[in-house]
């Protein structure tokens, strides 16, 4: 069993795919962004109307709302039930097979996704969004350029070309997780990346570590309406290699998930978006390294 991780969206198994890309060259699509800062771009399902996407890094299936499920009007030889794991709980949902998947030319076809009611990230065009996981994401190097608001994906790895100015940090795959070690404080400690979180989560075991400001507490909630306690904090400050990142974006929380992954009383900073949206993030699963 495993599980999605976004700050929003919680809650999802992986499942193996057979994957496979239509067309090599890159795409390159505005970006958008939900009401909390989670990145999109718009994409088609079968041959559904064109709806958004949010890309999340941390989610090992992909999500599509209810509505949406009515509309591809699928057999039912291509739905299934599936327990899944939230951050807060366990439930039971929709896993529908989807044929094809496309953002501009590029697609990748046989992915599962999970249905799920996704109205409260509706747009202000009405649109209800879905979510790009693993079994997407992995097939491409995709460039987040928020100076430019562009999303661009490359088939399979991305060109020296692309990354030479950038920082690099090398990554390991845990489970369709991405991981890598950052320093606190002298302490190295595992971080999963996780685009589908517009902010940082570290848990209470890296805060006993840390000399840092406390904040209010307030509630974190998933899509299914429960709700763990997380506390905002003052200016946290962590290596990533040999660059020093002072995230004024972090919260504390000790989701049920963090268990799930194996870091019931280990330090783990969830690592969002936050701190990369001064310039680019670039994601190459082939290469197994970030770039920012």
């Amino acid at each position: 069993m495993k599980a999605i991780l976004s700050t929003v969206v919680v809650g999802i198994m992986s499942f193996s795919t057979n994957a496979n890309q239509e067309n090599t060259k890159p795409v390159t699509m505005p970006m958008q962004f939900t009401q909390y800062g989670h990145v999109m771009v718009d994409a088609q399902l079968n041959n559904a109307d064109t709806v958004p996407m949010v890309l999340d890094t941390a989610a090992t299936s992909g999500v599509i709302s209810n509505s949406l499920l009515n509309e591809l009007a699928l057999p039912e030889s291509a739905l299934e039930k599936e327990e899944v794991t939230s951050a807060t709980s366990k439930m039971t949902l929709t896993q529908a097979n989807v044929n094809k998947t496309r953002v501009g030319h590029t697609a990748v076809m046989d992915l599962p996704y999970i249905t799920q009611d996704l109205t409260v990230l509706k747009t202000a065009q009405g649109k209800v969004p879905g979510i790009l996981g693993y079994g997407f994401l992995e097939k491409h190097c995709t460039v987040l350029d928020f100076v430019k608001s562009e999303v661009t994906f490359y088939a399979q790895t991305c060109s020296e070309q692309v990354t030479h100015d950038l920082k690099s940090q090398a990554f390991w795959l845990d489970e369709e997780f991405i991981k890598f070690n950052v320093e606190f404080n002298g302490h190295n400690v595992d971080a999963v990346l996780d685009t589908g979180a517009p902010i940082n989560i570290i848990n209470s075991h890296l805060l006993a570590k840390l000399d840092v400001e406390k904040k209010d507490k307030e509630d974190l909630k998933g899509l299914h309406g429960k709700a763990i306690q997380k506390q905002k904090l003052g200016e946290v400050s962590f290596n990533i290699g040999e660059h020093t990142v002072t995230s004024a974006k972090t919260t504390v929380s000790d989701m049920p998930v963090f268990k799930k992954l194996g870091y019931e009383n280990k330090p783990v900073i969830l690592m969002g978006l936050a701190d990369f949206k001064g310039g680019k993030l670039v994601i190459d699963y082939q290469a197994k390294h970030i770039y920012f």
